[in-house]
């Protein structure tokens, strides 16, 4: 049984194609570590521009793609379009 590279535990030889040299469970981890990072990179938001504020996705801090095209005149109006929104994509349905 070769020793896996970041735990060290033995695991069977058949698996060893699987993942390079790491088991099941270090690459089952690894894959949990790489999605929490794109969720934390990736997100909805309500940000501030030139006039009031807008919803925009994020990627890693800065807007890659704007939610509604009309600027709203406070934050709590842009994050009440932003949740109808993300309800309205959920369901199926055109953004309002």
């Amino acid at each position: 049984m070769p020793p896996c590279d970041r735990c060290r535990k033995g695991f069977p030889a058949e698996e060893l194609g699987f993942g390079g040299r790491r088991c099941k469970e270090c690459i089952r981890r690894s894959y949990g570590m790489a999605m929490v990072t794109l969720v934390t990179m990736y997100a909805e938001e309500v940000v501030e521009v030139p006039g009031g504020w807008a919803t925009a996705r994020m990627f890693d801090g800065l807007p890659f793609e704007w939610m509604c095209t009309h600027v709203h005149g406070s934050r709590s109006d842009a994050q009440a379009c932003l949740d109808a929104t993300i309800a309205a994509e959920r369901a199926g349905r055109a953004a309002p």
